[in-house]
């Protein structure tokens, strides 16, 4: 398992952040990957699509365009946290491009999902393709900030199908949105307020798709104080509900930043 854990101030908080990245139980490549980059306040996550030709391809590529663009850590843990060099929607353009380019250079048909956040002073923004997920505990409920850009999404506003149903769909993989898929992509951005004791939850559908969203509330009701531990529960529960899928989290607790 793929494991980052650290801690910056990020803007006007003291952040700590964990990431995992799992294999599963059942594949045999993982194809999900992440990036943290705290002194850029920057958290990424992609899934690169099972269904195509080697998604860890597509997954790598636009996690380290993310990466060139915005340059790397200058040391693990580091504090200095620099203001934003460009939007959400041209990292996004960025590490589409960096796909788009790779899959005509193999010759594959590859592409990812992907989610960002990004920490500014004093709140966030997110920006996501496909049905990777930001969530944010609030500290009394989990509320979903992004809606997934996916067949079920689509039948679940149009007929209001449950989760439950939803699951069980036999097109629930069907991706509609994708970097890499095209020569463009537009992701859906939007910005959020944070307050002192929240969490930012970042996950791909090998989470989602094993635990419902009130199984994965209940384990961050009981460890959102504690992100290593909240993470390392996340992805045990997934591969003990069966996990089919790899399964990547990353989790941000912002907490007061120290003023000396």
């Amino acid at each position: 398992m793929k494991v980052e854990e650290g801690s910056a101030r990020i803007g006007g908080f003291q952040v700590e952040y964990a990431g995992y990245s799992d294999i599963g139980r059942l594949r045999s490549i993982n194809e999900d990957d992440f990036l943290l980059l705290p002194d850029q306040g920057v958290f990424c996550l992609a899934d690169g699509l099972g269904g195509l030709e080697r998604g860890e391809v597509a997954s790598v590529a636009a996690l380290k365009s993310i990466e060139t663009l915005l340059g790397p850590k200058d040391r693990p843990g580091g504090v200095l946290f620099r203001k934003k060099k460009c939007s959400l929607q041209q990292m996004i353009n960025h590490a589409n491009s960096s796909v788009y380019k790779r899959r005509e250079e193999l010759h594959l048909n590859t592409a990812t999902t992907m989610v960002i956040v990004q920490l500014l002073d004093y709140g966030f923004e997110v920006a996501h393709v496909g049905d990777s997920r930001a969530y944010i505990w609030d500290g009394a409920s989990l509320l979903r900030c992004t809606r997934d850009h996916s067949l079920v999404e689509e039948l679940y506003r149009a007929s209001g199908f449950s989760e439950e149903q939803l699951l069980q769909h036999p097109q629930r993989h069907v991706i509609t949105r994708a970097v890499g898929a095209g020569r463009e992509v537009k992701a859906n951005l939007q910005r959020f307020d944070i307050k002192i004791g929240n969490l930012l939850l970042l996950c791909s559908d090998g989470l989602t798709t094993m635990l419902n969203h009130a199984e994965i509330e209940s384990i961050l009701r009981i460890y959102h104080g504690d992100i290593v531990q909240a993470g390392r529960v996340l992805i045990r529960a997934a591969n003990n509900a069966g996990g089919r899928d790899n399964i990547t989290v990353v989790l941000l607790h912002i907490a007061a930043a120290d003023c000396h």
